[in-house]
């Protein structure tokens, strides 16, 4: 009885694992659409309304869904603590609690980084450009992401409770 319940054990853990892998790989695409959703938001509030960061960020963050949320929250604290932080260092700092948080991978973070430099200095010409250029890299990156999530989220799945079973024989 003890053998079959360690059997049980077993095969749960690793199709867990293989579930939770395979899960993972399919939050990044959405939380790339995501962004690429609120960067569309933020875009319009200051460059066709004129909207100041801090509030835009504050409107986007309404209408956002966590974990995305937490990078325009946090960057309007920055902005707003009153230590004169610039808009480049605030977006730094959200940037950094988003991605505790996020299933993003370095390169999508680099690209968000590099946005993040001299924002707010620029002209509104010279902002839309970045907002353009991101807006096309953040859909090469999800496309990216969901192809790697077609090609890999069953096979973790179907591996976690294969993984299992050759386990369990292995052991019995």
């Amino acid at each position: 009885m003890m053998k079959f319940i360690g059997a049980v054990l077993i095969l749960l853990a690793t199709t867990a694992m293989g579930i939770l892998t395979g899960h993972r790989l399919a939050i990044r695409p959405q939380q790339l659409q995501k962004l690429r959703n609120d960067l569309t938001l933020l875009e319009m509030d200051i460059n066709y309304t004129a909207t100041p960061l801090p509030e835009a960020l504050e409107k986007v963050a309404g209408y956002s869904q966590a974990p995305v949320q937490i990078l325009w929250l946090e960057t309007r604290a920055g902005l707003c603590n009153g230590k004169g932080t610039m808009a480049e260092e605030a977006w730094q700092q959200g940037l950094e609690a988003f991605a505790r948080k996020a299933a993003l991978k370095e390169i999508d973070l680099a690209v968000l980084r590099d946005f993040g430099s001299g924002l707010g200095l620029a002209n509104r010409e010279e902002q839309l450009k970045k907002f353009k250029l991101l807006q096309e890299q953040l859909r090469s990156l999800q496309l990216q992401a969901e192809e790697i999530r077609t090609k890999n989220e069953r096979m973790w799945r179907t591996m976690g409770v294969l993984g299992g079973i050759a386990l369990i024989i292995l052991l019995y």
